[in-house]
């Protein structure tokens, strides 16, 4: 396993996902469609969920989060995730029937939307997946684009990106500084 990936998983090698929702009917629900590929905590308020993700950001890989819940709304609780540098690695899943929230919800950093009424099964677990595998895509290629001791592009990161710099913004100046320091 790569380093610093093996937070991905639980203990028992299943990802571990957050299930915030209020109504006790939807979070049995969600825990039944999922608890066979997941292990999964439950949060009945938005306080809650805030704890729970605040304990377990080194190992939460996905959040199904309802926006209308009491004491925080998931609204507060996607602000908090969005200002938060420890917490924004973690993808969420609105559940919700307010379409009018959505560009909210991806604004403050929402990956995808789950509909209520609840779609079947395989659709909900079909949504987690994707959004689990393409978060730790992501993560896998920000840990290898840059030199872990200085923080720059790694050389071919960098010239591809200068590569793609170049190709859509040919107008833009550039200067580059060269330092080769192999064997430092």
């Amino acid at each position: 396993m790569t380093a610093g990936l093996e937070t991905f998983h639980s203990s028992d090698g299943k990802r571990l996902v957050l299930v915030a929702d209020d109504e006790a009917i939807n979070r049995e629900m969600l825990k039944l469609y999922l608890e066979q590929d997941y292990r999964i905590l439950t949060a009945e308020d938005g306080e809650q969920a805030l704890e729970l993700i605040c304990a377990h950001r080194e190992t939460l890989s996905l959040i199904l989060l309802d926006l209308m819940m009491p004491k925080v709304s998931g609204i507060e609780v996607l602000e908090t995730i969005s200002r938060e540098p420890k917490l924004r690695h973690i993808p969420v899943i609105v559940l919700t029937a307010d379409q009018d929230a959505e560009i909210r919800c991806l604004e403050l950093g929402a990956t995808d939307f789950i509909p209520k009424p609840y779609p079947r099964q395989e659709v909900v677990k079909a949504r987690c997946q994707r959004t689990i595998e393409l978060t730790e895509d992501r993560q896998i290629i920000q840990v290898t684009e840059r030199d872990a001791l200085t923080g720059l592009y790694n050389r071919d990161y960098f010239f591809r990106y200068a590569e793609q710099l170049d190709l859509y913004h040919p107008n833009t100046a550039m200067d580059a500084v060269l330092l080769d320091i192999n064997h430092f």
